[in-house]
């Protein structure tokens, strides 16, 4: 079975995901961000976009590798958004790819791998980072965040005059990631905690790497913040409030995919108090929970409970950002995110048919 998998359980997976984006081909852009970032955008169609999307460091739009991608594009296909969605979607295929790699990479067996991967990939939450071609930026930069975890756990457990190449190469992926979205400024946390959950040592040597991820991050972030704004829509109170209810409400989407729409409407805390205080406490005693049992759980779970929490908290609202006016959730904001959640439930699934998971065999 496990060999079935490794011949045609991933190509099956790309396939699938082809199949189910083919009709994009067919859409056409947009009003909605697809005229600010691509048809009517200079960086896009100027004849010196391609260098102005790299020098405009300062316009909070600052995603100069998005852009390159999308001004090759719209050359060689003649403005027309076919290869856009083309591309998105061959972007999203490798994506689950990496994905299922990584859990590989955890230690996982390769059906529980494939089955998070398939999880992830297929999942109709995944539509709107797909389909719309405004995100490439989420397809690109998870491409590149996915990579960075790879190499790095290549850096920790190929021979020692191999590793200083995968480390090297991971940092490159982590700019990149950075560069192509800056929602890729979450990538030194996750590496932090892929090489925890990997059991590597975090000796001098360790410490001083992980420490070049965030050394290239930090700045970036900086720079984004700067141009960002960022200005509270609420008091903190109100905003905890708000990524609690936002939080299970991913989680709840992931799981049940359906009623999807492009945009959500808002919610009152004020007006609508109970859900929020259910979900704050609700994580409040599930975190109470993990760190009780923590011990005896696999580091490959807890790197995907990991992974969602890391790439979920910037968005559910304790950080406020411009579209949390106009809507408190997105599908789009969930893609790397809903990623862990894949993993967790994958290994779940395994559990629950009573099957012994080899995530590494590592505990704390």
């Amino acid at each position: 079975t496990l060999d079935l998998i490794a011949r045609i359980g991933y190509p099956l997976l790309v396939a699938l995901v082809v199949v189910a984006y083919l009709p994009t081909l067919g859409a056409e852009f947009v009003v909605w961000d697809d005229d600010d970032h691509i048809y009517e955008n200079a960086w896009v169609i100027g004849t010196e976009g391609y260098a102005a999307a790299w020098r405009e460091w300062r316009d909070r739009l600052f995603y100069p590798l998005t852009f390159t991608t999308f001004y090759v594009e719209w050359r060689l296909a003649d403005g027309q958004p076919w290869l856009f969605h083309l591309n998105n979607f061959l972007l999203h295929a490798a994506d689950v790819i990496l994905l299922g790699l990584l859990g590989r990479a955890l230690g996982l067996s390769a059906g529980v791998a494939w089955a998070a991967a398939g999880l992830w990939g297929l999942n109709p939450l995944q539509v709107q980072s797909v389909a719309w071609a405004t995100e490439r930026k989420n397809v690109l930069y998870v491409f590149f965040y996915l990579a960075a975890l790879l190499s790095h756990a290549r850096s920790v457990r190929e021979p020692e005059r191999e590793r200083s190449r995968f480390w090297l190469l991971a940092l490159l992926l982590v700019t990149l990631s950075i560069l192509s979205k800056p929602a890729g400024v979450t990538a030194p946390a996750s590496l932090v905690l892929l090489h925890w959950a990997l059991g590597a040592r975090f000796d001098g040597r360790s410490i001083r790497r992980l420490g070049a991820y965030f050394a290239v991050a930090v700045p970036l972030a900086l720079i984004h913040l700067a141009r960002e704004e960022i200005a509270p829509g609420a008091p903190l109170g109100t905003r905890i409030l708000i990524a609690a209810r936002a939080l299970w409400t991913y989680v709840g989407r992931f799981l049940w995919p359906v009623d999807l729409v492009p945009m959500y409407p808002l919610w009152s805390v004020e007006e609508q108090p109970l859900p929020s205080v259910i979900g704050l406490i609700a994580l409040v005693l599930l975190a109470g929970v993990l760190l009780w049992q923590l011990r005896r759980l696999p580091r490959a779970a807890v790197f995907a409970v990991g992974l969602f929490a890391i790439n979920i908290a910037p968005v559910v609202g304790i950080v406020w950002f411009p579209y949390l006016w106009y809507s408190l959730t997105a599908d789009h904001l969930a893609y790397l995110g809903s990623a862990g959640l894949a993993l967790l439930l994958a290994m779940l699934g395994r559990a629950a048919l009573g099957v012994d998971a080899n995530p590494l065999a590592v505990r704390l």
